[in-house]
């Protein structure tokens, strides 16, 4: 019969490959969570242009009123990022996520990065900006190491000022 000791190890040793096991799932879930929110925000996204084309097609000036009612800044793309970013292709609301991201020196979520920026905190404003952040992180600029926290990616820090 093992010993005490023994047996404690062996369980210790369980333990510890249950709990590698579960990060490993975790780490999957967390990636297909986040294409999955990606994959979310495009259809939203392609449900709204399609809503405009086909109004357009009843009405050519009801969307032109539209078109020049809607926030421009809801309408800027995101450049996929390169091994040499040029932030000046960035639309100027995403280089200020960068710049509260590089400033805060740690993983933010939604929250925090809208308090920095001094918008609302309501659930809107947290999701409108978990949509910028899942962009940032889907076009290069910005990292999801844990669910709902986000930092800068390799290399985009220190080429914000």
């Amino acid at each position: 019969m093992a010993s005490l000791q023994e047996r404690l190890a062996a369980r210790e040793q369980a333990a510890a490959e249950e709990v590698e096991g579960l990060r490993a799932e975790l780490a999957d879930v967390t990636q297909r969570l986040a294409q999955a929110e990606g994959y979310l925000v495009r259809l939203r996204d392609a449900g709204q242009i399609l809503a405009e084309v086909l109004a357009a097609d009843d009405d050519s000036s009801v969307v032109s009123a539209a078109v020049a009612r809607r926030d421009p800044r809801r309408w800027q793309t995101v450049p996929h990022r390169s091994d040499d970013p040029d932030l000046r292709s960035l639309p100027q609301a995403y280089r200020d996520v960068l710049e509260v991201m590089e400033d805060s020196g740690h993983l933010l979520a939604s929250k925090e990065v809208c308090r920095a920026l001094g918008l609302a905190v309501a659930d809107s404003s947290r999701e409108a900006m978990r949509g910028k952040l899942l962009r940032l992180v889907e076009r290069g600029w910005c990292v999801q190491p844990a669910p709902g926290r986000f930092g800068l990616a390799p290399g985009v820090a220190g080429r914000m000022h």
